[in-house]
Order: structure tokens, then C-alpha cells, then sequence
């Protein structure tokens, strides 16, 4: 039987395999709509080809004339062994589909997996199907069957049966998805008990079930008793730390999540040191370097949440990255970076026990060379008045004359 070279422009660039499912992404490139699924739901936001960042909100758009040459080259060359596959049939519109899924749901005594997943592939693939899902009051029925579970904690005595599990995980993925609706947050309102529920999946679940409920958790309305209650589960906080540090490059959305939902739980001064306890302020030290512009605005977020405690200096003082990692964050092309990185040297210079090595760590790692920048910049005015105020502090660190003027010093700067 002869060999057939199939046509570089009918393999998909990511498997390298002949595309049956061919769709566009914003970029203009295709791709098997399997693979690049996968791609985008493993956190990587940019076109695998080009490199240029991906519009999440554009739908993957059937490429149906690349489809159609690709089945007539598999019919030419059926002889040589090559299968044609059939062609696609019409699923109905996205409304009829989205409102049988809920009828099935609702017809069931308890949520099936199958029914469960293409409900998900609809969500994933489809924006407009997510905010139909959303009207179609999708949440407070999944919410209802997650309940009936009586979740705790799957893998756990008292917990799930792994089949059990897997219903729980695939219904916290369509929530997460759903809650990426514009509004979402006006009908995601849950008891205690049902945050309490979703919370235990950041330990016990999968990481796909962690990342999930860490996205859930992190658009609720989280009470303080609550929040004490996870920021006191050590382990719970460890693995929000272990999932921010590695999802960070391998999958961002994991690693976003994590971070989000650290920084709604960081708003109380109790739950800031014992994140500072469990190694947080390290972590995030560690992560900022390399990180993409989404995960380290929302990284210096929670970065600067945890110096608004002493234990939280302390640690930013004791770290050798520290002062270097936050100066070169002040360069970012993100205001909101900038400034939270000159507010972050502002508090440390100005509320740690020992200043002066704090100021001087500071003058070594270059802080007055960008700060001078930002004193300059007519950009943003609240970020040009913390970076003022900060230079007031390390000038007469670098200047000849100890004594200088300050007033005259910044006439020089321009």
C-alpha cells in the first residue's frame, strides 16, 4: 500500500496529527479544536504559532471550508488506507441545547457525569452559552445537587465514593465557568455551609477541583468567620501556596486563582500572619520574577497585603530577593504593578524596626534611579506622590553632601 504525505496545512501545529475539527482562534491560526481546548484550559494565553495573546472571549469558529478539503483529500486517498471521517451535523442552536441540558439535570434524580460534561464543553467552548446557562438559573441548581452530596471532603472517610467525586468536580468546573459571566456575582450567594463545602476541594480534590474552587471562592462573599476558619486550616493554605508556585508558568489560570483567592482572605491582620507563618511572603517573592503581567498583578497584590504586618516586614527584610524583586517591579508597563510595588517599599521603609538597613538594602538595589523616573512621570499622580515621598527618605543616602536639600534635589530630577 503507498505511503500518502499528507499536506503540512491539514496537521495541526500542536499534535502535528490530521485535524478533523478545525476551528480559528483570535490569532488566525487553526488548530484541532480538541487541542487548542486543552491549551486554553491549561492557563496558556497566548497562540501557540504566533505567540500573540489570545482573545479568551472570542469564540473558536468552525473552520469549514478547511474541513471540507480535508475530507475530500481523505476520499481521494481512501485507496492508500487514509478513513474519511463524517462529516459534522447540527447540534441546534446554543439556546435549545443549554435548555434541554437543564431539562435533563432537572429530570434527574441525581446528576449523571455524562450529562454533567457536555454541559461543561458547552460552557467551555461557547461564551454566549455560558450566559444562557446563567439565565437559565444553571447555578442555584448545581449549587442544590452539589449539596445533596453532603460534600466534605472527597478521599475522606466521611467524604465521596470516587464516582460520587468526579459528579462533584465536573458540577465545580461549570460553576467556575459560569461565574466568568459579567453577572454572575449578582446570583452567586452562598450559605456558610456551602462555601465551607467547596473550600475542602482545595485540599482534597484534584488540582483541576482546587484551582475551581479557589475561583469560586474568590468571587463570594466570603464572611470573616469563614475566613479565619480556611486561613486555620494549615493545610489549606499550603496548598493554595503549592498551587500558586507551580501552576505560575505550567498554568496560569491555577496559579491566578490561588492568588485571588489569597488576597480576599489577607484582608485581616490575624489571617495575614499565618499566611506569613506558612511561607507565603516567600513564595510570592520567589514566583514574582518569572511570572506573566496577569499573575504577578495579581501576586504583588497579595505581596502587599502581607507587609501591612510586622511579621510580614520582617520576613520582606530578612529576604535577599526582596528589595530587587520590588524595585524591578516599579519599571512594569502596569500602573496598577508600579504603583503597588512603590507602596510596598513605602510601608517597609517607613514601618520597620530597623529603617536604616531597610533604606539602605533599598539605595543598593537601585530604588532611587526608578523612583526618580517615577517622581518624574505625569502619568499617575498618586504614584508620583509615593514615589516622592519614598526619595525623601534615600536621597540623603546617595548624595555627597548628607545635609542636602531635598526641595533642591528634586529640582535637579526635573
Amino acid at each position: 500500500m503507498p505511503i500518502v504525505a499528507v499536506p503540512d496545512f491539514f496537521l495541526c501545529p500542536i499534535s502535528l496529527e490530521l485535524m478533523r475539527d478545525p476551528v480559528i482562534i483570535s490569532s488566525g491560526q487553526t488548530f484541532e479544536r480538541t487541542n487548542i481546548e486543552k491549551w486554553l484550559r491549561d492557563g496558556c494565553c497566548t497562540c501557540p504559532v504566533t505567540r500573540q495573546v489570545v482573545d479568551l472571549d472570542q469564540d473558536l469558529i468552525p473552520n469549514h471550508t478547511l474541513r471540507r478539503l480535508i475530507q475530500d483529500w481523505c476520499l481521494v486517498n481512501r485507496s492508500a488506507g487514509v478513513e474519511r471521517f463524517p462529516a459534522a451535523t447540527p447540534a441546534g442552536s446554543p439556546d435549545d441545547v443549554v435548555r434541554g441540558l437543564i431539562k435533563e439535570i432537572r429530570s434527574e434524580e441525581a446528576c449523571s457525569l455524562s450529562t454533567l460534561q457536555k454541559v461543561t464543553e458547552l460552557a467551555r467552548n461557547n461564551k454566549a452559552s455560558r450566559k444562557l446557562l446563567l439565565e437559565a438559573g444553571a447555578i442555584a441548581l448545581l449549587v442544590s445537587s452539589l449539596s445533596k452530596f453532603g460534600v466534605r471532603c472527597p478521599g475522606s472517610n466521611n467524604g465521596l465514593s470516587p464516582a460520587n467525586a468526579a459528579v462533584a468536580e465536573e458540577i465545580l468546573c461549570i460553576l467556575a465557568l459560569i461565574c466568568e459571566c459579567e453577572n454572575a456575582t449578582q446570583v452567586w450567594n452562598l450559605d456558610i455551609k456551602q462555601l465551607s463545602s467547596i473550600a475542602s476541594f482545595i485540599t482534597k480534590g484534584s488540582l483541576d477541583a482546587s484551582v475551581n474552587a479557589a475561583i469560586l471562592l474568590a468571587r463570594s462573599q466570603i464572611p470573616n468567620e469563614l475566613k479565619r476558619q480556611i486561613i486555620g486550616k494549615q493545610d489549606l493554605v499550603y496548598r493554595l501556596l503549592h498551587m500558586i508556585k507551580h501552576c505560575s508558568i505550567t498554568y496560569p489560570r491555577g496559579a491566578i486563582a490561588g492568588l485571588k483567592l489569597l488576597s480576599k482572605l489577607t484582608s485581616s491582620h490575624s489571617n495575614q500572619i499565618k499566611v506569613c507563618e506558612a511561607g507565603g511572603l516567600e513564595t510570592l517573592l520567589e514566583l514574582l520574577p518569572g511570572a506573566s503581567q496577569a499573575v504577578a498583578k495579581q501576586g504583588i497584590a497579595v505581596l502587599q497585603a502581607l507587609c501591612c504586618c510586622a511579621e510580614g516586614r520582617a520576613a520582606f527584610c530578612a529576604h535577599a530577593l526582596s528589595f530587587p524583586v520590588t524595585v524591578k517591579l516599579i519599571s512594569s508597563p502596569s500602573n496598577t504593578v508600579k504603583e503597588l510595588a512603590v507602596d510596598i517599599l513605602r510601608v517597609v521603609l517607613s514601618r520597620s524596626t530597623d529603617r536604616a538597613s531597610a533604606r539602605q538594602a533599598a539605595v543598593e538595589a537601585g530604588a532611587v534611579l526608578q523612583l526618580s523616573i517615577v517622581a518624574q512621570w505625569e502619568g499617575w499622580e498618586s504614584i508620583r506622590k509615593k514615589g516622592k515621598e519614598v526619595l525623601v527618605w534615600l536621597l540623603p543616602l546617595v548624595m555627597k553632601d548628607k545635609n542636602c536639600n531635598v526641595e533642591y534635589a528634586f529640582k535637579l530630577l526635573g
